[in-house]
């Protein structure tokens, strides 16, 4: 019984790992303004590049996600 639910669980962690890492590199060479001019196209400045590339839970938590980040 236990076995099974190791064999449900790994492959959907393992595919969602893989799509987080493929969207973290993808945020990460667009706000690169040396390849890219999506920063100058959306008039962002470093600040709002750093909201944009955050983790979710501070766009849900605000403040608090931070502090728990850092703990």
């Amino acid at each position: 019984m236990k076995e099974q639910r190791w064999l449900r669980i790994i492959p959907v962690a393992l595919i969602m790992y893989t799509i987080s890492y493929v969207d973290r590199t993808n945020v990460a060479l667009a706000l690169d303004p040396t390849i890219s001019t999506m920063m100058k196209d959306l008039f962002m400045d470093d600040k709002m590049k750093g909201e944009a590339a955050g983790s979710p839970s501070c766009w849900c938590f605000g403040e608090s996600a931070q502090w728990v980040a850092v703990w």
